[in-house]
């Protein structure tokens, strides 16, 4: 039988490869997988359902102020270099720190690809039938698959895929056993998916969005290392 993924729950329950909300003894109630991922490549598909506004889905250290996080959820200045996430408002974090405000939003129903390579330390997700979000780089350690959920009735579904060729095959998607977005057969990626360093991120363009200056990686080791105390 295949191992469930759901394997550290803070005010949620797992139902097999379901985490649903359905409480309302916490604000936030968050879901971690069952085993850390320290090596290789794995892609998973969380399918979302119900009330998923202010969801967010990324990858976590297993700390607890990422499992049981403050009423401010991830965006709690304790989560910056423990958390990267995709929300259901479209926007990229590392923990409070905006990485880009995508545009690209995800609702009841939709399905977000999650293909970390922790030999590159590099995740990269993507909802489906939507580009490709900016590549997340310098990961490092143990990391678990996390969701956030904030309204009762909030589900994910989690499935970790098998890889071919630099193909998956998906469960969900209409079109199985293509590459991720902005990928090449033989796994390699072109070079038009956005790579976002925090140098980056920091002009707005009009209407409040953020501007892109260039095609730099967004280093997740480097954002750690400068908000850490005394250089810690």
């Amino acid at each position: 039988m295949e191992p469930l993924p759901w394997g550290r729950l803070s005010g949620c329950r797992a139902d097999g490869l379901v985490c649903v909300k359905d409480t309302s003894d916490c604000t936030w109630s968050v879901a971690l997988s069952q085993s850390a991922v320290t090596e290789g490549r794995h892609i998973w598909e969380a399918r979302v359902r119900g009330r998923t506004g202010r969801m967010s889905i990324g990858v976590a250290r297993c700390v607890d102020d990422v499992l049981r996080p403050s009423g401010a959820g991830w965006i709690s200045p304790a989560c910056e270099g423990n958390v990267w996430y995709y929300s259901s408002t479209g926007s990229l974090r590392d923990g409070p720190k905006l990485i880009q405000e995508t545009g690209v939003k995800f609702g009841d129903g939709d399905v977000i690809v999650l293909d970390l390579n922790m030999d590159s330390g590099e995740l990269r997700m993507e909802r489906g039938g939507a580009e490709q979000l900016p590549v997340i780089t310098g990961l490092s350690g143990a990391v678990h698959v996390c969701v956030a959920m904030f309204f009762n009735g909030a589900c994910c579904e989690l499935r970790e895929l098998s890889l071919s060729g630099g193909h998956y095959k998906s469960p969900y998607l209409a079109t199985p056993g293509l590459p991720l977005a902005g990928s090449v057969p033989g796994g390699s990626r072109t070079s038009s998916v956005p790579r976002l360093a925090l140098k980056d991120v920091g002009e707005s363009a009009p209407g409040g969005s953020k501007s892109i200056k260039e095609a730099a990686p967004f280093d997740a080791t480097s954002s750690a290392a400068a908000t850490a105390p005394n250089g810690a």
